[in-house]
């Protein structure tokens, strides 16, 4: 959410200026030591940034410094008024965003949501959305979103986004201007080089014994190479200790009967729609197609209100239950295949045909086992981890002579650094 502030800095400035704010104010000794006991850090517009909201930010921003260095570098060097200062202006310029689309009623709404989410390739495997990709990318924000979390934060900068926008498209550039960077954006340029190479120059460089000897005793400390050493080492991890695990076929079906509600697929189904405004447009369309049933997709891109489907021939795709809203959910879900209804939501009227039906199924065990199994590998090394590190460290520590007696117990590689 603070990358799309960041990137739209310049629109958003001109754009906070536009509008008439009220929040609260607070002195530069509270500002600086944010509130001391108070749970409110600022209000703005009546919304309420908390301690633990902004906590959390500073946190987060903490993280980020931490892995942009490789974790070379102490987040708390971080942790200084200056960039508590930054943190929070970043989080009131979020909420005087978020209260302006909320004002325009710039509100994404659960079907488009997954139109975008669908359509996002990082989002896909094989072409197709997966769920595993989508939440191993939530996991990845900083700090880590469950995947509803997610989609509710790419819900919100879609939002912001369209509002930048509708700022940025009515902006007023004057002519000359815009000529200029149009020109500027066209301009080409020749640029010519040459490259002098120094080895060329080799053979005319003749040098003297004693002028060598002498820059070498000026300059010792140039040609001192450090100490160096080489190092044992052992690796404890739940990693190795999973190559040393065995699950029995026991336990790859117990588990895989006291998980039977995770591997259910529930079923799915397709459906094409035409959006119209009024019960008498939506009753014409369905005389239409029950005498030309074949006319439906040019139906849905004359006519449809629903521009994002009706380009498609007015075809939703693939969709579950809890997918679209409820009472064009229940249409659906109660329609044969082939099948035209109409029905009713806030949207307007949709004359809806159900095309495809998957029904619902469990995935059989041989088709889980490959998952299963890594899976309770992984429980497995998990808890021999946790029962062995204190141990491993025990046995290093009584036998610091030699790694040789805790690489026998835990059967482990000894491995040696390269000089260092």
């Amino acid at each position: 959410m603070f990358d799309f502030v960041q990137k739209n800095k310049r629109i958003l400035q001109v754009f906070l200026g536009l509008i008439a704010i009220t929040f609260a104010t607070w002195g530069i000794e509270s500002y600086t030591r944010f509130t001391g006991g108070r749970d409110t850090v600022a209000s703005v517009n009546g919304s309420d940034i908390s301690q633990r909201e902004f906590g959390e930010q500073v946190r987060a921003q903490q993280e980020q410094v931490r892995r942009m260095f490789g974790g070379r570098v102490d987040p708390a060097a971080f942790d200084n008024p200056e960039t508590r200062r930054a943190v929070l202006d970043q989080m009131v310029a979020e909420r005087l965003v978020a209260t302006e689309t909320a004002k325009r009623n710039l509100y994404i709404d659960d079907r488009r949501l997954t139109d975008l989410i669908l359509s996002v390739p990082e989002f896909q495997a094989d072409g197709k959305f997966s769920e595993e990709a989508f939440e191993r990318i939530a996991r990845s924000q900083n700090p880590p979103l469950s995947a509803r979390q997610f989609a509710e934060r790419l819900r919100q900068s879609i939002s912001f986004q369209q509002l930048a926008g509708s700022v940025g498209d009515t902006t007023i550039v004057p002519r000359a201007v815009a000529a200029r960077l149009a020109a500027l954006e066209v301009q080409q340029r020749e640029v010519a080089e040459a490259r002098i190479p120094a080895k060329q120059y080799l053979a005319q460089v003749k040098l003297d014994e004693a002028k060598i000897k002498e820059y070498y005793d000026a300059n010792p400390a140039e040609f001192r190479t450090p100490e160096r050493v080489r190092a044992e080492y052992l690796v404890l991890s739940a990693e190795n200790l999973a190559k040393q695990e065995a699950v029995t076929e026991d336990e790859i079906k117990k588990a895989f009967e006291e998980r039977a509600a995770a591997f259910r697929v529930e079923e799915q189904r397709r459906a094409s729609h035409i959006l119209v405004k009024t019960k008498d447009e939506a009753d014409k369309l369905v005389a239409e197609l029950k005498k030309n049933p074949g006319a439906f997709a040019d139906l849905a891109k004359k006519q449809s209100q629903d521009s994002g489907s009706a380009e498609k021939g007015g075809d939703l795709g693939w969709f579950g239950r809890g997918a679209m809203v409820k009472p064009f959910e229940d249409a659906v879900f109660s329609m044969k295949q082939g099948e035209l209804q109409v029905a009713q939501s806030e949207f307007g009227f949709h004359v809806v045909r159900l095309t495809g039906i998957q029904a619902g199924k469990t995935r059989p065990l041989e088709e889980v086992r490959k998952e299963l199994t890594a899976d309770l590998t992984r429980q497995k090394a998990a808890r021999k981890y946790a029962e062995s590190s204190e141990a491993f460290g025990n046995l290093v520590y009584e036998q610091s002579e030699s790694l040789k007696p805790a690489a026998e117990r835990f059967k482990l590689q000894i491995q040696t650094t390269g000089w260092i």
